[in-house]
């Protein structure tokens, strides 16, 4: 049953971040979509560079800038997250 819900509110995290897109008429890259779905399905902090090695293995030709770029977007939307320096990476915080 847990399951279930968890799997429910990943899903729903996905599909708020794309309305969010789609109502500021940006842009839904492959890339894009990809660092989101990280984003949604992750259950702790991920880091900028776990999220870009995620994200690497399914599109190598993807640049660090794309998961930095696609994180700020994330902020300038308003999406209820904190990204903060650990140690020597960045950790976003839902």
């Amino acid at each position: 049953m847990k399951k279930r819900a968890d799997s429910a509110n990943k899903e729903q995290r996905l599909n708020q971040m794309l309305s969010k897109l789609k109502q500021h008429d940006f842009r839904l890259t492959p890339q894009r979509l990809a660092v989101l779905k990280v984003l949604a399905v992750s259950d702790g902090h991920p880091s900028v560079d776990r999220i870009y090695e995620t994200v690497r293995a399914e599109f190598p030709t993807t640049s660090i800038a794309t998961i930095y770029k696609t994180v700020s977007l994330r902020a300038f939307l308003f999406i209820d997250f904190t990204l903060v320096k650990d140690h020597d990476h960045m950790v976003i915080i839902t």
